[in-house]
């Protein structure tokens, strides 16, 4: 599914694991998943996306554009998310235990530790 063009559709259920969306676009979709493990969403692009995420567990988002998404209370652990567009996010109570965050975008972000 590398480099899918997955805008505005609707993708819910209980995990998703171990795919390859890197590079694809998932602009406006509504994502509703409780976990995500291992995907590679690598340059992905989820602007705008409505969505929650329960966990995002040792995923690469390396350079994703996730400006505006919402990850409250959600587990982001052991997931690389340098150079990622992260503006005006929130992630309050967001746990990044062992995540990469260096060279992310944060401004305009909202958070607070647990």
């Amino acid at each position: 599914m590398q480099g899918a063009n997955l805008s505005n559709v609707n993708l819910i259920g209980g995990s998703f694991s171990f795919t390859n969306l890197q590079g694809a676009n998932l602009s406006g979709a509504r994502i509703t998943f409780t976990g995500i493990t291992g995907v590679n969403l690598r340059d992905a692009r989820l602007r705008a996306t409505d969505g929650y995420f329960g966990a995002i567990v040792g995923s690469d988002m390396r350079g994703a554009d996730l400006r505006g998404m919402a990850f409250p209370n959600s587990d982001i652990n052991g997931t690389d998310l340098r150079g990622a567009d992260m503006r005006d996010m929130n992630l309050i109570n967001a746990d990044f235990t062992g995540s990469k965050l260096e060279g992310a975008d944060l401004r305009g972000s909202h958070s607070a530790t647990r």
